[in-house]
């Protein structure tokens, strides 16, 4: 009797997570019998009800996590805790060890199409410490798991899956380019990079404890990265020289700077998908043709197709716009003075009195239409 009033209490719990979230048991996970199931799922309720009312949980996570990392909890890089989820469903829980706990955890929302969206489905690991459960990152439960090997360099320290035979070649050229933006800007990255290598983008986003999430299956490309800004760490489908994540630095160099800016450098020099931006540009111009009238509301065409990112795009011709009539010395000037918020409307508007946005881009795609490369597309060339 009393195990079935603990679970009734439990459930009452659960429903009062968040006033428009259903959050529930899969019927399979057993609170009757299972203590250990009850205090996971307790502490798991505790810590997301903290997260979504915006308040911090550092107490929850493990000391030697939380007081080493400033962002002490990855699954940010989810956006899991600015999204209003209509449903949180609990779908197991297992003990890979003694004292550790994974739990799998559905979110989902019904969009403003009334289309129900599968978010994520995360794992969650809470491990037992001085008789209670602390949360653990996925990361490195995962890297442990599956026998990461780490590799210091001059700049960066990397994490490799234990069969993976890396290049001591790009390894090097890795760490040239990060000088060379450091160089460029003359700014210095404080402390080393961390970076760690997955396979594909599903392994990526499983490493740091999605088994599936929004937007991460493609059939088109497997190449991806994730970069936390404030632990200066590089996630990356691709190989130890990903050039567009490794240009996330410049994150770091101007954290108050706009996206257009820093995601236009991004693109620019370091391509997208491990493709250079001339590709993204020529797969895009016979559709902008046919529909020019995206353009005129640029700011809002952020999707094509899993492959090209248009924003991307559009960020990049801007930048190299800049490099051909102000330079090095206009860039760095417009990076350091643009409003965190400026779009690139409003940026073309501010800084070059451009009104005609379809006319500018137009104009723009048509004359590297034929052409190999952007002019400062390879701007350090490093290979």
């Amino acid at each position: 009797m009393k195990s079935k009033h603990l679970v009734f209490v439990l459930l009452i719990c659960l429903a009062s997570l968040k006033s428009n979230a259903q959050f529930s048991l899969n019927p399979a996970v057993d609170t009757i019998h299972n203590n250990n199931n009850r205090e996971v799922i307790h502490t798991l309720f505790q810590y997301l009800n903290l997260r979504f009312n915006g308040k911090d949980g550092r107490t929850y996570w493990l000391p030697a996590e939380a007081n080493r990392l400033k962002a002490y909890d990855f699954y940010e890089a989810h956006n899991l805790y600015q999204i209003t989820f209509d449903d949180i469903i609990i779908l197991g829980i297992t003990q890979p060890e003694k004292s550790l706990f994974k739990v799998k955890v559905l979110f989902d929302y019904i969009g403003t199409d009334k289309q129900k969206t599968i978010w994520s489905i995360s794992d969650f690991y809470l491990t037992r410490y001085n008789d209670s459960l602390k949360f653990t990152n996925a990361l490195y439960v995962n890297m442990r798991f599956n026998h990461y090997k780490t590799v210091v360099s001059n700049k960066i320290i990397y994490h490799f899956p234990y069969s993976y035979k890396y290049q001591q070649s790009k390894v090097d050229s890795a760490n040239k380019f990060i000088s060379a933006i450091e160089t460029f800007f003359n700014k210095s990255i404080p402390g080393k990079i961390e970076y760690a290598t997955a396979p594909t983008c599903e392994s990526l986003y499983e490493i740091l404890g999605d088994s599936y999430q929004v937007g991460t299956l493609s059939s088109s490309t497997t190449y991806c990265g994730y970069f936390d800004t404030k632990n200066k760490l590089i996630i990356t489908s691709g190989d130890e020289f990903y050039k567009h994540e490794l240009l996330r630095t410049i994150n770091i160099l101007y954290p108050g700077a706009p996206d257009l800016m820093k995601s236009g450098i991004t693109t620019l020099w370091g391509g997208s998908m491990n493709k250079p931006v001339i590709y993204h540009l020529k797969k895009l111009y016979p559709y902008l043709l046919q529909h020019p009238e995206v353009l005129d509301k640029v700011d809002d065409f952020n999707y094509f197709d899993d492959e090209t990112n248009p924003s991307f795009v559009m960020q990049a011709i801007v930048i190299n716009y800049i490099l051909k009539h102000d330079g090095k010395a206009g860039l760095i000037k417009l990076i350091q003075s643009a409003k965190v918020d400026d779009t690139i409307t409003g940026f073309l508007k501010d800084n070059y009195s451009i009104t005609d946005t379809r006319g500018f881009f137009l104009k723009e795609f048509d004359f590297y239409k034929n052409r190999s490369g952007m002019e400062f597309e390879d701007i350090f060339n490093i290979k």
